[in-house]
């Protein structure tokens, strides 16, 4: 049980599960297309951000122009990796990547919470009955014979992986609760509805893939799709 939760959290923080993130290696990108695409309808504003939380961020900023309602998917927001040796063949070939969905991301972190909070510490004597103490410390005393140690010594140990576990537990905690703060900042439910003449502006984060050394960014808004490209540079 000592690492069940470490597995956790190595999971939620490295995303969902893509072999192409390699975590480790933060890249940067500067923009190589116009910053705004405006038709009639829509002006729509896409700028890349920063690493933040090991992901690519982006901020966007979209004003409706036109006299009525527009649906903005926030969550279409998407990039491909221009990885082919050609445009075309990246757009055919690469993945899509999609924007991080927060509401999943903090279903995910509450689980590992939960799973956190029901552990126990296996190597604290709190709500252990007289006889298991017993047991374990007669088990304990074996063994401090068997290695040459003392049974003081082997009281020690225990209590210093006693508390070594309750820190990294409390450390476990604080990250996941951190992370949850973070996400429900961006969390977005479904559409929203961009009236007249008012503009909506937010973040998007996304998985890191190092290898695209240039990036095609997208929105998906009705039967259009507005793009950004982005070239890495270290």
């Amino acid at each position: 049980m000592k690492y069940v939760a470490s597995l956790f959290l190595m999971i939620i923080l490295f995303g969902c599960g893509s072999s192409q993130v390699e975590q480790s290696i933060h890249v940067r990108y500067i923009r190589v297309s116009p910053s705004a695409t405006e038709d009639k309808p829509l002006h729509v504003e896409i700028s890349y951000g920063a690493i933040n939380e090991g992901m690519l961020e982006f901020t966007y900023s979209i004003k409706n122009n036109s006299d009525t309602i527009v649906p903005i998917p926030i969550l279409s927001f998407h990039y491909i990796p221009m990885i082919g040796a050609t445009d075309s063949l990246a757009r055919k070939e690469s993945p899509v990547i999609q924007s991080i969905d927060p509401q999943k991301k903090i279903a995910l972190l509450n689980a590992a919470k939960d799973t956190l909070l029901k552990e126990k510490n296996p190597y604290s004597l709190n709500g252990k009955s007289a006889g298991t103490i017993a047991k374990e410390g007669i088990i304990s005393g074996i063994v401090a014979s068997v290695l040459g140690q003392k049974p003081e010594d082997a009281e020690k140990i225990r209590l210093k992986n006693e508390e070594e576990w309750d820190n990294q537990h409390k450390n476990q905690l604080f990250a996941i609760e951190k992370l949850i703060v973070f996400w429900k900042k961006y969390e977005q439910k479904g559409e929203r509805k961009l009236t007249p003449n008012n503009r909506v502006m937010g973040a998007v984060y996304f998985q890191q893939i190092p290898t695209a050394k240039e990036i095609e960014l997208g929105v998906s808004i009705g039967d259009r799709v507005y793009s950004h490209r982005y070239k890495q540079v270290n």
